[in-house]
């Protein structure tokens, strides 16, 4: 008889932090404050959230961004590297894991014998659409298994271990989107939460691209479209959607949300780059103005993202623009990590 097409072995499993209950408490206390940060975290928490953040990627402007991240180029550089070594791809922050899966199969395409696929995202909703998409984009007959697991990616220091596996797999780390430029200190993030992985791990990260130089706010504030309004209207409007989503379903009386996005030089923490603020004021029925700080957007130039790395002992070996070059995805290999010289004390001769 016919046989039966081999089925992906999956795991969900959950950490502490994707205490969703949690988080709503902690989300209305921060907008009873009337001020506060609302963090990335509460805007995918719920159904809805999810289904926004999916609504905005079906947008032209931004699934043209999504189709044309080069993958393909990638892939190229990658297998012959890692060789015949039992591969593992851990995408961060990965959402629906288009990009992960885009991945995977061209991996399989360039004969890889041994690929594993490692999920990591806050949102239940996105991580299960993620499994979903594994089940229907990766072959059957290809035995990839899958791990997702429910969790915040700024605690992976702290279940490193649930991504090991057994013996050496040569890591992917991979953070594709907004998710590195959203970071509030993306050198701390690397240091806290990659450092347990191996030598020769590859770290793949897609970032958007400087507008202009970050030392010309004047040049900066006229050329980037999230500041002088040059986006599509459909587009800003599902962004600010988003964006506003956790303060209207989960605060009561709101009148209104204004978003507004500001360029704010002092916080830069990787060379070259710069960051846009975003905040919204928020009127409520009982006449009293919330201000709440909802997050980053960080723009980044390649000669000071690869000197804002290396100390952590991270090596720019590739990159390659996109879109118009407003975007790049950036490949990276973690060195051997050398220990720090011991000081010799000199002898004086007095002694």
């Amino acid at each position: 008889g016919n046989l039966e097409p081999v089925r992906h072995a999956t795991q969900f499993l959950g950490t502490p932090e994707s205490d969703a209950i949690q988080m709503v408490q902690d989300l209305q206390v921060i907008l009873r404050a009337r001020a506060g940060t609302i963090d990335d975290t509460y805007k995918y928490l719920d159904p809805l959230g999810a289904l926004q953040w999916c609504r905005l990627l079906e947008e032209k402007a931004f699934s043209v961004l999504i189709e044309s991240v080069p993958l393909q180029e990638a892939a190229a550089v990658l297998t012959p590297l890692i060789g015949r070594q039992p591969v593992d791809i851990l995408g961060l922050g990965a959402g629906t894991a288009r990009h992960e899966l885009g991945l995977v199969n061209r991996f399989l395409a360039r004969q890889q014998p041994d690929v594993r696929l490692l999920l990591l995202d806050i949102s239940q909703s996105l991580l299960s659409m993620a499994a979903r998409n594994a089940m229907g984009r990766i072959p059957p007959q290809r035995n990839v298994p899958l791990l997702c697991v429910l969790g915040n990616f700024h605690a992976l220091h702290s279940y490193s271990y649930l991504f090991e596996g057994q013996g050496p797999r040569t890591k992917v780390v991979t953070m594709f989107g907004y998710t590195f430029a959203n970071l509030e200190n993306e050198l701390a993030f690397v240091e806290r939460n990659l450092s347990w992985l191996p030598d020769d791990s590859f770290f793949l990260l897609d970032v958007p691209v400087v507008f202009a130089a970050a030392d010309s706010s004047r040049d900066v504030e006229r050329s980037d479209p999230a500041l002088s309004d040059k986006r599509p209207t459909q587009w800003r409007k599902r962004v600010e959607e988003f964006l506003s989503g956790p303060i209207v379903r989960y605060a009561s009386g709101v009148r209104n949300v204004a978003i507004d996005k500001v360029l704010d030089p002092r916080k830069t923490t990787i060379p070259g780059s710069y960051p846009i603020n975003t905040s919204a004021t928020v009127h409520f029925a009982d006449d009293s103005v919330g201000n709440y700080f909802l997050g980053y957007t960080k723009r980044y130039e390649i000669s000071g993202l690869a000197k804002g790395l290396e100390p952590l002992g991270w090596k720019l070996l590739n990159h390659w623009k996109y879109a118009e070059g407003t975007n790049m995805l950036c490949l990276f290999q973690r060195g051997q990590t050398k220990p720090k010289p011991r000081v010799r004390k000199r002898k004086t001769s007095e002694s």
